[in-house]
């Protein structure tokens, strides 16, 4: 919701920005022990049971388990190999040491002069906002409010910004996937008497990954990209999601809801009703058009 809000502002504003997003390989498996022994230490936990936790998983001898049994294959507490990093998936240490690292990194990012910073019309406060994250998938942001910078030089500080994400999680232990990768530009400008978004033909531009050697793609406002489950674009339509609601019953359990007037209370839990999980949390995200949503039963508030 953060996110679409975001689009919505740099719409109002006129403005544009670099929306980058990207997914980091492996994440809590390739977290390199000097660095979250450095980042918990910071959050106050003792240096004796972080050693404890850390020499544990570097000289264990990791097996896979299945129904037929264990493998006779294995790695980890080899004398002649580098010791394993990573913090191991189920582990309670990974959420905690991962959102730390995140944190310092992003501090980093802001520390340089990337992301996005403007002034909250309604409660009249200043924000800096540098990405939107859910522990390995990250939607960098970068914006340049004024007029006067060419679109260009903007594009050359998201490259900046890009590269600088990258590297930064390579000093973790880190590397991001390229063919996870792709960006936006988000630019909106007044042809023809009429505000719209300007087109890839209009301000071409590329961005690179892994040093230059891998273009990252560059997709269009208008195009959809699945994000913690929601298809969402910087257009702000929701007619993507919609059709993928739809086409996995989410109509059908739409409908199990009272289709009938409701209080304004009880609209705003409706969505709980019978819904599954997997549509009930991704709804909170959701600002569906009352045009697109013709053919579903819909709800209406009494006072």
């Amino acid at each position: 919701m953060n996110q679409m809000l975001t689009y919505n502002s740099i719409w109002a504003r006129r403005g544009r920005a670099v929306i980058m997003s990207n997914d980091a390989k492996g994440c809590y498996d390739r977290i390199a022990h000097t660095v979250v022994n450095l980042a918990l230490q910071q959050l106050g936990v003792s240096k004796p049971a972080l050693q404890s936790m850390l020499a544990t998983i570097q000289e264990m001898e990791h097996h896979i388990r299945t129904a037929f049994g264990d493998s006779k294959e294995s790695y980890g507490n080899d004398p002649s190999q580098p010791p394993p990093q990573g913090i191991l998936q189920g582990s309670g240490s990974g959420p905690a040491g991962w959102s730390f690292i995140a944190a310092v990194v992003v501090k980093a990012m802001r520390d340089q002069g990337f992301g996005y910073s403007v002034w909250t019309l309604i409660r009249q406060r200043a924000i800096a906002i540098v990405g939107f994250a859910f522990v390995d998938d990250t939607d960098l942001i970068h914006a340049n409010h004024d007029r006067q910078t060419p679109t260009q030089q903007l594009l050359a500080e998201a490259q900046e910004a890009l590269a600088l994400w990258e590297g930064l999680l390579h000093a973790t232990g880190g590397t991001l996937v390229p063919e996870k990768s792709y960006w936006y530009l988000i630019e909106v400008v007044r042809v023809n008497g009429k505000w719209g978004y300007v087109r890839e033909s209009r301000q071409p531009f590329e961005l690179y990954l892994q040093n230059g050697t891998f273009k990252n793609k560059r997709m269009e406002v208008y195009q959809a990209k699945q994000s913690l489950g929601i298809m969402t674009r910087p257009d702000g339509k929701m007619a993507d999601e919609f059709k993928k609601e739809v086409k996995r019953g989410g109509r059908t359990m739409v409908r199990r809801c009272p289709n009938k007037a409701t209080t304004t209370r009880r609209s705003l839990v409706q969505p709980q009703c019978d819904n599954p999980a997997n549509i009930r949390i991704s709804i909170g995200g959701h600002h569906l058009h009352p045009g697109t949503m013709q053919g579903t039963p819909q709800t209406r508030p009494q006072d």
